[in-house]
């Protein structure tokens, strides 16, 4: 799996060459400068977008598209890398060989229609379309109290980032949606047109002269621009770390913890921290927070941690019982203070090791994880598979526990149910 580089005036072309799919991918990426007063619109822009064009200006009419295209589809959301905000454009589509000589423009072309061909003038449609998404948009962020676990990591993410970008969650809020109008997503696609970066990204068993043909001629009006926008951001401690609890309509309490990482070297926020983690909370059946936790004193229905090496923390996410808030907290606690003192053995990382070994061997097994690995690549500023397997066998124990030492308590966010709190 080889990547070819073709620049353009105006954009990146990325062409990723395999035949083991008979589908193939185009994914089109916006890069500009996260506005926090912009993310909800973003995100209705997002939607508004994949909704329907200038061409098919009714969602019935480019469905009818997408299936005469042998069910291609444009799919759409928004990502954020430290100070950048990413608008993704996804188009699925058939390997071109089963299908008639045109289909591969024909794809592209419609590709083109959803991005470059907005539904912004078309009268009553704009408008209806326009409502259709903002109704939509106004029921996903309400049935965001239906999903405790990602509702509280946003809400205490937002405490933790509060000054930064890390504490921008990309759905947006009510509020702001609701101020919004078909003249804000206008001046927001003007932005993301005008004053981002573009970069394509081709996988698939594809021509390459005939498909980057198709995109120069179908996206020659995106316009050329510059930014150079942070990857990481460091986020403020605390002398005492903050705790907030939160009642709510949920079955579930949910237990989430943020921690800065002063990660320094390249080393350490990508691999030294990686395996600290894996040990810790993300290596499943054999972590320690999974073991110590939930199998031994049954205190959690999940458990894990994860972290953000462009964001320099670690979080811990656990769905608890309220009445067990103190001692989980204390068993978090005992966790991490093992790995700070080497409470580990070389075979939990050999085994750690050989884990991310075989997932950096399936890489190639899916379109989306190609796709995702590159755009670590990119954007990231990660190693590539091969370098960091060399780099992870050179990490010694104490490597790890110099991470665990780094972790600092920030933040202590619990969303408890109203039934749950009103027995314990």
């Amino acid at each position: 799996m080889k990547k070819e580089v073709i620049k353009r005036d105006n954009y990146v072309i990325n062409y990723i060459k395999t035949k083991k799919f008979k589908s193939c991918h185009i994914q089109v990426l916006f890069k500009q400068k996260l506005d926090v007063k912009e993310v909800t619109v973003n995100s209705l822009l997002e939607d508004f977008l994949q909704y329907s064009s200038y061409d098919f200006p009714s969602r019935r009419e480019l469905l009818i598209e997408y299936e005469y295209l042998y069910d291609a589809y444009v799919d759409g959301n928004l990502t954020r890398v430290g100070d950048n905000l990413f608008h993704k454009f996804d188009l699925d589509f058939l390997d071109p060989k089963y299908c008639d000589d045109d289909y591969l423009e024909e794809v592209i072309k419609l590709l083109s229609n959803v991005i470059l061909k907005p539904n912004f003038n078309n009268g009553d449609y704009t408008n209806r379309c326009f409502e259709i998404c903002k109704n939509n948009y106004r029921d996903y962020l309400t049935s965001m109290r239906e999903k405790p676990m990602k509702y509280a990591f946003n809400k205490a993410i937002g405490i933790f980032g509060k000054n930064t970008s890390t504490g921008v969650a990309l759905d947006g809020n009510l509020e702001d949606l609701e101020k919004t109008t078909v003249n804000d997503l206008k001046k927001a696609y003007d932005r993301m047109l005008n004053n981002t970066e573009c970069y394509i990204y081709i996988v698939g068993n594809l021509n390459k002269k005939e498909v980057v043909s198709y995109l120069d001629k179908y996206f020659a009006s995106i316009k050329k621009y510059s930014n150079n926008n942070t990857l990481f951001i460091n986020n403020e401690s605390r002398e005492d770390s903050l705790y907030i609890e939160e009642i709510g309509p949920f079955k579930q309490d949910s237990l989430i913890i943020f921690y800065n990482l002063d990660l320094k070297s390249r080393k350490e926020k990508y691999v030294s921290s990686a395996l600290f983690n894996f040990i810790l909370g993300s290596g499943g059946l054999t972590s320690k927070l999974y073991d110590n936790v939930r199998e031994k004193n049954s205190l959690c229905y999940t458990i894990f941690s994860n972290f953000s090496p462009n964001d320099n923390f670690l979080f811990i996410g656990a769905g608890i019982n309220k009445k067990d808030k103190d001692l989980c907290l204390n068993l978090i606690d005992k966790c991490l203070s093992e790995m700070i003192n080497g409470d580990f053995s070389e075979r939990d990382i050999k085994d750690s090791i050989k884990a991310f070994e075989n997932k950096l061997k399936n890489i190639s097994s899916s379109i989306d994880s190609i796709l995702a690995y590159n755009f670590d690549l990119d954007f990231r500023d990660r190693y590539e598979a091969k370098e960091f397997i060399e780099v992870m066998k050179s990490v010694k124990k104490e490597d790890i526990m110099k991470i665990a030492r780094k972790a600092k308590k920030n933040v202590v966010f619990l969303l408890c149910g109203e039934d749950n709190n009103e027995t314990n």
